[in-house]
């Protein structure tokens, strides 16, 4: 869920290599009201239980004009149905701001003492609510030409 409470349109794929890559609809002016537009993001999950995972993924932040500004992270704490068709959980977002130069220069995001912010003031402290539904087919249709 976004700020406002609408849902953000996102493909999330969780590789069996324990890698995570995806996009959302901020990517493209899905969500008129921000400003800003992040790159697909990329990252690494682990198994935290029976039914759970944990992931980090890192993405680019751009302003309106198209200038880099942040670094974008996303942790997220999942907890997987018993079909594991479905997952619920909570998603923390946070941007590293870059300093805009010249030379533009980002700080590194595996530094431990990188200063992360919230990306919104409105995030609530335990996270953003995360549910996703899996897509284990897609429907079967004639070809178009």
């Amino acid at each position: 869920m976004y700020p406002s409470g609408n849902a953000i349109p996102t493909l999330v794929t969780y590789h069996v290599d324990g890698a995570i890559t995806g996009s959302d609809g901020t990517m493209f002016d899905a969500m008129p009201t921000v400003t800003t537009r992040i790159t697909p993001f990329h990252g690494v999950w682990e198994r935290t239980g029976f039914q759970s995972i944990g992931g980090t993924a890192l993405y680019l932040v751009f302003n309106a004009t198209g200038g880099l500004i942040a670094l974008g992270r996303v942790r997220s704490s999942l907890q997987f149905a018993d079909d594991f068709e479905s997952f619920q959980g909570r998603m923390f977002v946070e941007t590293l701001p870059c300093t805009q130069g010249p030379p533009l220069t980002c700080p590194d995001p595996l530094d431990p003492a990188a200063k992360w912010v919230l990306a919104t003031p409105t995030q609530p402290k335990d996270g953003f609510p995360v549910t996703a539904v899996r897509v284990a087919r897609v429907p079967a249709g004639p070809l178009q030409p």
